[in-house]
């Protein structure tokens, strides 16, 4: 799925992993079961999907791409 420059600057350097889940992202990038929970419905779905969303003003999508990129500093919180 082709993402719309709005979407890719939401991503930022997420923008080549946009067809990868936020589910997986988040365990790859060093984050916690507990992490993929609070990223609610949007952890099935890709990055890309997320983005379009937050795009659109979805705070579940925008909330969900911050856990994917702070997912290293939330894993070592505990």
């Amino acid at each position: 799925m082709p993402l719309s420059p709005a979407a890719i600057r939401k991503l930022g350097n997420l923008a080549d992993d946009a067809d990868r889940t936020v589910a997986e992202m988040i365990r790859d990038r060093g984050g916690t079961a507990s992490n993929v929970r609070q990223a609610g419905h949007w952890a099935d779905r890709t990055l890309g999907e997320a983005a379009t969303a937050a795009v659109a003003g979805d705070d579940s999508a925008k909330t969900a791409i911050k856990i994917v990129k702070d997912a290293r500093r939330l894993g070592e919180k505990y």
